[in-house]
């Protein structure tokens, strides 16, 4: 499991580790053959392969994340997007993948990646800046000491965008 130094506590690791684990799981129930990334993929945002009837397609899972750093809960109301990474590189939203799969509480939903790319360049004032991460809907939030570029977007957005909602399991609740 890759942790970025930055992940002090290692929980991030933890949560984006286990989403990807789940949402694995719920592709093999589909009759997908998974396969996981590299590590070299991975730092281009592939976290694993799936293959079902001679076509293959790349997943980048993004676990339920918090609005803010000191809130105690994930929620799905807003959703945090990459546009660049805190190296200042391509962000996920505009990576190469096929599919950026969002975990919510009850479900993934698979978006393709050139349907969110679009829609974060046509939405999104990434020129109007928010100096709290709070005032970041729809326009470009950095944080200090990093060269990453983050906007968040309505989880409805991302429902309007997707392909396919995959709902978990009791089981997969539960982790």
């Amino acid at each position: 499991m890759y942790r970025n130094v930055r992940d002090t506590t290692g929980n991030c690791a933890q949560s984006g580790t286990r989403a990807e684990d789940i949402f694995a799981e719920l592709l093999r129930k589909e009759g997908y053959t998974i396969t996981p990334s590299t590590r070299v993929e991975q730092f281009r945002h592939i976290d694993l392969h799936a293959e079902k009837n001679g076509q293959k397609f790349t997943f980048d899972v993004k676990a339920r994340k918090k609005l803010l750093r000191e809130n105690t809960e994930a929620q799905d109301d807003l959703i945090w997007v990459e546009c660049l990474s805190v190296s200042g590189k391509i962000g996920w939203a505009f990576s190469s993948v096929n599919y950026i799969a969002f975990e919510r509480e009850n479900d993934f939903v698979v978006v393709p990646q050139k349907k969110l790319a679009d829609f974060v360049a046509k939405k999104c004032n990434l020129k109007k800046i928010a100096y709290h991460p709070s005032q970041a809907l729809y326009c470009k939030y950095e944080r200090p000491g990093r060269k990453d570029c983050l906007t968040l977007i309505r989880g409805s957005d991302i429902v309007a965008l997707s392909k396919k909602i995959l709902p978990k399991n009791e089981k997969c609740q539960n982790k």
